[in-house]
């Protein structure tokens, strides 16, 4: 009986290890075909596991955006601020319209209290600057300013500055300039015409605006009394039909260094 139970156990013994060799060959197997390069089921594998990578990034973005920050929208770099206007400084910001923020002027990256624009406003997102006497705020006109906005005891993230240098310029005074004008020049889709000074005989390009006011009038006692106004076509008709001698008319603008003026007003006498 023992020699019987003996070649039992050994039969046993030889069906247990090859069920073990066809089972560990069958999940290589399926190993191989599951993460092979180039299988279907490695391709399906990858297909379903690339999205679920996306989303998680795209979950940790949205997180990101979550965390407090100010962002300054304007002035940003390149713009030009005149002196004696009024600018709106604007910013975004993900922090509570009670929070207050302190708004600077940065020159070249430096900035000190006598530059400060506005202290502790509200965190609305925009502050009307009156960018007024440059006496009183010691602004000096350059293009190397900045805008910073910071929140009051802030923590880091809350406060930003423009990206780029923006400039502070002087308001161009205007002048008035006699000139004879060539009804032949005058280009009625940009509104401009051209001339030569009475005084130097220089050619200049004169530029019109909606703004830009038209008199006729006559001199009494020393004064210019108005007697009629035109629009820029009238006044083309009326220069485009004069056969008699050279006409002279004032031009009160700024006068550029390119030679173009930028007319305010244009006023002559009457003929």
């Amino acid at each position: 009986m023992s020699n019987q139970n003996f070649q039992k156990g050994n039969l046993y013994l030889i069906i247990a290890i090859i069920v073990g060799v066809v089972a560990i060959s069958t999940v290589g197997f399926a190993s191989w075909k599951y993460f092979g390069g180039g299988s279907e089921l490695g391709k399906n594998r990858n297909e379903i596991t690339k999205p679920l990578i996306e989303k998680e990034s795209e979950e940790s973005e949205i997180v990101d955006e979550t965390e407090p920050y100010i962002k300054v929208i304007s002035p940003n770099g390149g713009e030009k601020w005149i002196i004696g206007n009024n600018y709106e400084i604007k910013w975004k910001s993900s922090l509570n319209i009670e929070k207050k923020v302190d708004i600077y002027l940065i020159k070249e990256g430096k900035w000190n209290l006598a530059n400060y624009i506005a202290f502790s406003v509200p965190n609305t997102g925009m502050y009307n600057w009156d960018l007024t006497d440059t006496e009183d705020n010691l602004i000096q006109m350059g293009d190397n300013y900045k805008i910073q906005v910071f929140v009051r005891k802030g923590k880091p993230g809350e406060s930003d500055e423009s990206d780029n240098y923006f400039s502070i310029k002087e308001k161009s005074k205007s002048e008035n300039i006699s000139i004879f004008i060539d009804a032949e020049s005058f280009d009625l889709v940009n509104k401009s015409f051209e001339g030569q000074t009475q005084s130097e005989s220089k050619n200049v390009k004169v530029l019109t605006a909606d703004s830009t006011k038209f008199y006729r009038g006559v001199y009494d006692e020393g004064k210019f009394i108005v007697d009629n106004y035109y629009t820029f076509s009238e006044f083309y008709s009326l220069l485009k039909n004069w056969n008699g001698p050279p006409w002279p008319f004032t031009v009160k603008g700024v006068f550029e260094k390119s030679g173009v003026i930028k007319a305010d007003e244009i006023f002559f006498i009457a003929q």
